[in-house]
């Protein structure tokens, strides 16, 4: 039995299938999107210091995200030219380095983004030491 998302590559046209993949990417955005509303409502009734503290941060959470796009846009099109050769082997193999890689960077960059909220921590309160929970 073949499966379901080789079928949409192989079989589907290409509208229907360009709809069918990338419908799951655009409602995890309109998430993103919506969650970052929220959150800045919520924060904004805290008061404007804490809405200059999401701020900061910002910069920090995007380029996440950007590691993210980057492993995914990049991982995406080396397997889908292994798919397209009927190398499923490799691109299984691929599909699993490329994940657990970018699982390695994002613990890292949490940890850098770790000891720079700590760091800020310091410079604007003047703490002794960082009060933030670790990772």
């Amino acid at each position: 039995m073949k499966d379901k998302r080789m079928h949409i590559l192989e079989e589907a046209t290409i509208p229907n299938a360009v709809m069918t993949m990338a419908l799951p990417s655009i409602i995890g955005l309109l998430v993103m999107a919506v969650y970052n509303i929220v959150d800045t409502m919520f924060v904004a009734w805290l008061g404007t210091q804490a809405t200059g503290a999401t701020q900061i941060v910002f910069p920090l959470i995007m380029s996440l995200g950007a590691v993210g796009l980057a492993f995914g846009i990049g991982g995406s099109s080396y397997v889908s030219r292994l798919l397209g050769e009927k190398n499923m082997k490799m691109a299984e193999e691929v599909v699993s380095t490329n994940f657990f890689m970018a699982l390695g960077i994002t613990q890292v960059h949490n940890q850098g983004k770790h000891g720079l909220c700590c760091c800020l921590q310091r410079t604007v309160s003047s703490a002794e030491r960082c009060n933030t929970v670790d990772l």
